[in-house]
């Protein structure tokens, strides 16, 4: 187990107070996976590869629940256009007397999208 002690000098990177990094962690990667890591460490933002990695390694956010997320809002997006669609044709079957067939038709487009959507959430 290391023993906490402080930064000895200024310039090292970190927190004052920190605990000094002195273990080195070498890892193996082929030329695709180090180009993705590249990849998304530019677009993190953050200033070195060591911080970038720590933090994505040791955060409680595994990368799985980060992509499920992303297919989350995608989802909800989905939904939200298809409510939008239901109510406009709830509007102008209530209010344009429009052709009952051409709007359960609008309808049924809409339901096949939900159900689309479901399947692939499973």
């Amino acid at each position: 187990m290391a023993i906490k002690r402080p930064k000895k000098q200024a310039g090292q990177g970190g927190d004052i107070g920190e605990e000094v990094r002195n273990i080195t962690l070498a890892i193996r990667l082929n030329s695709k996976e180090l180009s993705k890591i590249e990849d998304k460490f530019k677009r993190s933002g953050q200033k070195t590869l060591a911080k970038f990695c720590r933090e994505n390694l040791l955060s409680s956010k595994s990368i799985s629940d980060q992509q499920t997320n992303s297919q989350t809002i995608q989802i909800l997006y989905a939904l939200s256009k298809i409510g939008t669609n239901i109510n406009q044709i709830a509007r102008r079957l209530n209010t344009e007397k429009s052709s009952w067939n051409e709007l359960t038709n609008e309808l049924k487009i809409n339901i096949d999208e939900l159900k689309r959507l479901q399947k692939n959430y499973k």
